[in-house]
C-alpha cells in the first residue's frame, strides 16, 4: 500500500520478461530477481551437475562483485564492513544446510552473501545476496538490505499529488509548493 510503501520508503517492483526490479530499500534499487525464479531454476538443474573438481567459489565471488559494482552497490563497503561467504545454493543441489557440498556432483548454482556483525551476532540474516548460475554467467538473484551500501541516489517523485489526486495534500520526499487538486474544504 502507498502509504507503507511511502514511510518506508519501498516504492515498489516491475516485472519484466526476464526479471523484477525492487526499490525497497531507502527509495533506491536494490533488488532483482530472474522471472519465474522457481521454473528458471528447474531447467537450469535438469542441464546436469558438474565433478565436485569443477567447483569454483572465487569465480563466483568475482562474479557477484562484478554485477554487485553494475548497479552501483558498494562492493568495497560491503567487503570492508561485512563477512562474505560464498556456497552452493542448498535447495537446488539437495542439500540441508548452507555451506554443506554434495559429495560427488554438483548443480553450478552458487550462493554470495555478505553478513553484518550483528547478522552474526543473531545467526541470521545478511545485508546483500547473489545467487548465479555459474556456467552461463547468468544472474538469478541480487539484493542489498541495507541502504549505506547503495551507491545509487534515491528516487524522488516531483509530482505525487498528480498521482494520487484528492482534495488532501501529497507531501513528496523532494521539496515542492502543496498542490491542491480541487479547493481545500473551508
Amino acid at each position: 500500500p502507498f502509504g507503507f510503501a511511502y514511510s518506508y520508503k519501498m516504492i515498489g517492483g516491475i516485472t519484466t520478461k526476464n526479471y523484477a526490479y525492487y526499490v525497497a530499500q531507502g527509495d533506491k534499487f536494490n533488488d532483482l530477481t530472474v522471472a519465474d525464479y522457481d521454473q528458471f531454476c528447474l531447467k537450469l538443474k535438469s542441464r546436469g551437475t558438474l565433478p565436485m573438481a569443477e567447483l569454483n567459489t572465487n569465480a563466483a565471488y568475482e562474479l557477484a562483485t562484478q554485477w554487485l559494482a553494475a548497479v552501483s552497490m558498494d562492493v568495497k563497503q560491503l567487503n570492508q564492513n561485512c563477512k562474505v561467504h560464498v556456497a552452493l545454493t542448498p535447495f537446488w543441489n539437495d542439500l540441508t544446510h548452507l555451506g554443506e557440498n554434495p559429495k560427488n556432483q554438483f548443480v553450478p548454482i552458487y550462493f554470495i552473501w555478505w553478513t553484518s556483525p550483528e547478522n552474526d551476532i543473531q545467526k541470521s540474516g545478511n545485508v546483500a545476496y547473489v545467487e548465479l548460475f555459474a556456467p552461463t554467467k547468468t544472474l538469478l538473484q541480487l539484493s542489498v538490505s541495507n541502504p549505506k551500501y547503495i551507491l545509487s541516489k534515491p528516487l524522488i517523485f516531483t509530482n505525487l499529488a498528480a498521482l494520487f489526486p484528492g482534495i488532501m495534500p501529497v507531501h513528496t520526499n523532494h521539496p515542492v509548493k502543496t498542490i491542491y487538486l480541487s479547493a481545500p474544504p473551508n
